[in-house]
């Protein structure tokens, strides 16, 4: 089960060009060889995906081809410096193989020698463009029969410990886990809620999931959009620039498939609703039952705005349903001020809005207004600190 925590530094190895980079393992289970994990780089918006090289007694080590500024900040890292660490993901390899031979080359064999020792060292056939490159192949487990496109046995380097692949049943250590740089603190009905566009998917990493106050999902329009084509998302020294297209399974598949998995998680969940006009937006307010709050997406620069103005299409929800109703503005309206007047005299509970264009980079929220909807008292915004927050475009709200 993946598992995201924040893990110590043990110690940053250089193995001829590339940089072995250990973390204490704790409550992390290694997974399977082949699996990837998700780590922090420090100074990044978005972390770096590694598969695991070494799983010895409570440690991690990934093996890092330092290429970009986030491998970079991963290699600059010392002993006792902690990162967040999100895993294991992904598939797997086989490991029912009869006759195993393994191949593989440069930064490519990183997950090689944790794969080796789980298929109880078989030959392996490595290739480097140059001898200081294999000396890589050292990282193999020492039974393993190695063949380099440069030499019979890459040596190490002076004094470097040979490591043994060995695994180990994963710690008890409880999670230390922390909402992302992306979740928002409210100083109100909840202390953490997280977005689920581009952070995190729930039913994939439930124990994450579980450890906040409020879950937000991506966006549900009444049809399933595949969204727009890859690349969707560029990281920039400034932030980030994405363009996802409201990608969602549609109504009926969410409400049949989706929803039920989220209330295992037993934690509040709040609904981002879409559509192209006020009746689909009403359509899927009213098929909802048992959430806590609903979001009203009303800003998506990726795709057009509803023909409906945002006042018709609260007012329609308001109609629907008595869930709380959350707007979430479009700052491109020349009076954001005007909008927001209307939408709460129409019956949202709340509204924000996302101070983002079309190919903008990451923005800031910023407040707008709202009402407690649980309480009948009126509230000042409980967004002061989520407004100093660097949050993603794609992030369909931002309290």
């Amino acid at each position: 089960m993946p598992r995201r925590e924040r893990r110590s530094v043990l110690a940053v190895e250089p193995v001829g060009p590339y940089t072995l980079l250990r973390l204490e393992r704790g409550g992390i289970d290694p997974g399977t060889p082949g699996q990837f994990f998700m780590l922090e780089a420090p100074g990044r918006l978005l972390p770096r995906a590694l598969s695991l090289c070494l799983a010895p007694a409570g440690e991690l080590a990934f093996l890092i081809d330092p290429i970009g500024p986030g491998t970079e900040s991963l290699c600059a890292l010392e002993r006792g410096d902690a990162i967040h660490v999100f895993g294991p993901l992904g598939n797997g390899y086989r490991l029912d193989v009869g006759r195993p031979l393994l191949v593989g080359g440069g930064i490519g064999m990183a997950p090689l020698p944790y794969l080796a020792e789980s298929l109880r060292f078989p030959p392996v056939i490595l290739g480097f463009r140059s001898q200081r490159h294999a000396e890589a192949a050292a990282l193999l487990p020492s039974r393993c029969s190695t063949r380099s496109a440069r030499s019979a046995r890459a040596p190490s380097s002076p004094g470097r410990r040979r490591w043994r692949a060995a695994t180990a049943p994963a710690t008890a250590a409880p999670s230390r886990s922390t909402a992302s740089s992306n979740a928002c603190v409210w100083k109100g009905p909840f202390s953490v809620l997280l977005n689920a566009s581009g952070c995190l998917d729930a039913i994939l990493a439930p124990d994450v999931a579980r450890q906040l106050d409020g879950f937000v999902t991506k966006t549900i329009t009444p049809l399933s959009r595949e969204g727009n084509a890859p690349p969707r998302i560029a990281e920039t020294a400034q932030g980030m620039l994405n363009a996802i297209g409201l990608a969602n399974p549609g109504r009926e598949r969410f409400l049949a498939e989706t929803l039920p998995q989220l209330r295992n998680l037993g934690v509040p969940l709040w609904i981002s609703v879409g559509g192209f006009c006020a009746q689909d937006y009403a359509d899927t307010c009213a098929a909802l039952e048992d959430v806590y709050a609903i979001e009203l997406n009303l800003s998506c620069p990726n795709v057009d705005e509803a023909a409906d103005s945002a006042a018709e299409i609260v007012a329609a929800c308001r109609t629907a349903t008595t869930h709380p109703l959350y707007a979430k503005l479009s700052a491109a309206h020349p009076d954001i001020a005007a909008v927001a007047r209307a939408v709460a005299t129409a019956g949202a509970d709340a509204a924000w809005r996302l101070t983002r264009a079309r190919s903008s980079p990451c923005s800031r929220a910023a407040p707008v207004g709202c009402r407690d909807p649980h309480s009948s008292r009126s509230r000042s915004p409980p967004y002061t600190r989520a407004t100093r927050r660097r949050l993603c475009p794609s992030s369909a709200w931002a309290a």
